[in-house]
């Protein structure tokens, strides 16, 4: 279409957005706010804002913090956009490679949630973005329950058996209950939240029990929660890290698990 091709060759985002509104989409512009306090700048679509000349720790840091947002919080994706890079390449392109990152289907089952194409040459960068994800989705991708078979107690009060898969992170729900979200009925994507401790349902009188209850057998008093930290060779992520593991440990404090964190 003509007016994608003009979309392409704009120079300004007036320009860009102009071509948009041509073919009825909108373009927009957000801003988020990372855990440490960084402010990021968030277009859709991706590369609506003038290419990033990455020559600094901060260009590769905004390009990838931007991604994130963009592939958790949009279902859409643009043709031969490379996420790592900020660069769009023919569809065609051989070297365009179309992948998920670890653990998001646990978080969302949509099927876009956390998918993005980039080009080989920057995979080296996927690193990078894997952490971001663990800070600011505030999630612990990696960890000893992963792997265990548990009971789990359902609605109606049968209890089931399910193993955690080895990418399923535990994770924090909006009133502040640690859960992992396991998939109980596979035939129809069925998945419930199990929380650790019991918690009062809030639409009834029921109880959700948790994994502490309804597993003595591994919750005893000597099970330690180990929790893997990815080290990596650079320290741009210094004081995230801080922050996502004061955040754990206040919240496994209060539940009264045991747990340490190690690197890997």
């Amino acid at each position: 279409m003509a007016e994608i091709e003009q979309y392409r060759n704009a120079i300004s985002i007036d320009e860009k957005l102009a071509a948009l509104e041509k073919c009825n989409i909108h373009g927009d512009l957000s801003l988020n706010q990372t855990i440490d306090n960084k402010n990021i700048v968030t277009s859709f679509p991706p590369n609506l804002a003038p290419p990033i000349k990455f020559d600094s720790e901060k260009d590769i840091l905004d390009l990838l913090y931007s991604s994130y947002y963009h592939i958790t919080m949009r279902s859409c994706r643009g043709i031969g956009y490379c996420f790592l890079s900020g660069n769009t390449y023919d569809e065609d392109n051989e070297n365009l490679i179309y992948s998920r990152l670890d653990c998001l289907k646990h978080v969302n089952d949509h099927h876009m949630y956390g998918t993005y194409t980039y080009h080989k040459d920057f995979r080296e960068r996927i690193k990078y973005l894997d952490l971001i994800k663990q800070y600011e989705g505030s999630i612990i991708c990696k960890h000893n329950l992963q792997g265990k078979k548990v009971k789990i107690m359902r609605s109606s009060g049968k209890i089931q058996e399910h193993v955690i898969d080895e990418d399923n992170p535990i994770q924090v729900s909006s009133s502040g209950n640690l859960f992992i979200n396991i998939c109980v009925e596979p035939k129809i994507f069925l998945t419930k939240q199990i929380v650790f401790t019991d918690v009062p349902s809030r639409s009834s009188d029921k109880i959700h029990y948790g994994f502490i209850s309804q597993n003595p057998e591994i919750f005893n008093e000597d099970f330690v929660l180990e929790i893997g930290c990815k080290k990596l060779d650079v320290d741009w992520f210094n004081e995230s890290e801080k922050k996502w593991k004061s955040r754990f440990s206040e919240l496994f404090n209060k539940i009264g698990i045991k747990y340490k964190f190690y690197d890997y």
